[in-house]
């Protein structure tokens, strides 16, 4: 059920899949038997430094939860072009972040030396919204197991992944951290480890500043 990925400019950002940054799409069988009609996933892949040149390595992967994104962004871009004199603000920012990525990434004695892996965004829109929140639902379908037994294990197979529990790993922020939590937690052999920052509630004791369990109101707290 492999499709090639169809929706531009790709993971890459630049048209086509780079040295460094793939695309991985398929149709599934698990989705569009809840559905009834084509549901698509698609994994936005960062190679590690040294992969071609490695052609027997095998690495463990970590999946960067967080919003949809069209291009790989696990938080911050991927880019080999370091920022212009003419670019200020936040533009620029974005761009010397996204710089140092990929200066830090390719680099032989950077921050990642020792540490190589691939490193998977995901997408997993519903018919309603474009998150799915990666696991599986009464509501919107097993979009976990799609994650897990279906698309994976393409992505480790075709990039050399270790392919086991022990060998990924999670992070995320915001609706992502809860993902990261929720995949850790739903899905215990498949992950090592998870790290969720900011999520979104995992819990209603204190939603805001209210316990939806046990509060009688929403509104003001009892003086007595």
């Amino acid at each position: 059920h492999e499709v090639a990925a169809v929706r531009s400019p790709g993971c890459s950002g630049k048209g086509n899949d780079t040295d460094y940054i793939k695309t991985v799409s398929i149709h599934s069988t698990l989705l569009e038997r809840f559905w009834g009609t084509r549901m698509k996933l698609e994994a936005c892949v960062l190679l590690p430094f040294g992969f071609h040149e490695r052609p027997s390595a095998r690495y463990p992967l970590l999946i960067a939860h967080g919003h949809y994104s069209a291009i790989f962004n696990p938080g911050g871009r991927f880019d080999d072009t370091p920022p212009s004199a003419n670019l200020s603000g936040y533009d620029r920012v974005d761009q010397q972040y996204a710089y140092w990525l990929y200066s830090n990434w390719t680099s032989k004695d950077g921050p990642f030396r020792g540490a190589r892996a691939l490193v998977v965004t995901l997408n997993h829109p519903t018919p309603f919204f474009d998150d799915s929140y990666a696991v599986d639902s009464a509501n919107v379908g097993p979009y976990g197991s799609a994650i897990l037994k279906e698309l994976l294990p393409l992505v480790e197979k075709r990039y050399r992944g270790i392919g086991a529990g022990w060998a990924r790993g999670l992070l995320g922020g915001s609706t992502g951290g809860w993902e990261a939590f929720a995949m850790q937690v739903l899905y215990p052999d498949a992950f090592n480890f998870a790290v969720a920052a900011c999520p979104d509630p995992v819990g209603f004791a204190s939603y805001t500043t209210i316990n939806l369990y046990s509060d009688r109101n929403a509104y003001f707290y009892d003086s007595a």
